[in-house]
């Protein structure tokens, strides 16, 4: 399931399928064979959700698709590869 940005989602008046909202209705995904809403608040929620979204965002770069990534999972990260922690630490900072 990858999210996809509705074109024209400000004109749409779509519902939200996982929290009812109508409001901020950006996204769509195909799950399980039935397409379903997201609103913004929803994708970003999901930390699942929230790193697809980002890595098919084409206006991103690439280092800002990583900062976006690792803002998500640093904690996760921290504890379970603390040496990749770091060593994206130290990139980010090299780029500044």
């Amino acid at each position: 399931m990858k999210p996809v940005l509705i074109p024209n989602w400000t004109e749409k008046n779509l519902k939200c399928n996982f929290c009812g909202a109508n409001q901020s209705v950006k996204y769509a995904a195909n799950i399980k064979g039935s397409l379903v809403y997201i609103c913004n608040k929803c994708v970003l929620s999901d930390k699942k959700i929230a790193k697809e979204t980002i890595m098919a965002n084409q206006s991103l770069s690439d280092m800002e698709k990583l900062k976006y990534v690792f803002d998500i999972s640093k904690e996760e990260l921290k504890a379970n590869d603390p040496q990749l922690y770091y060593a994206i630490l130290a990139v980010m900072d090299a780029t500044k």
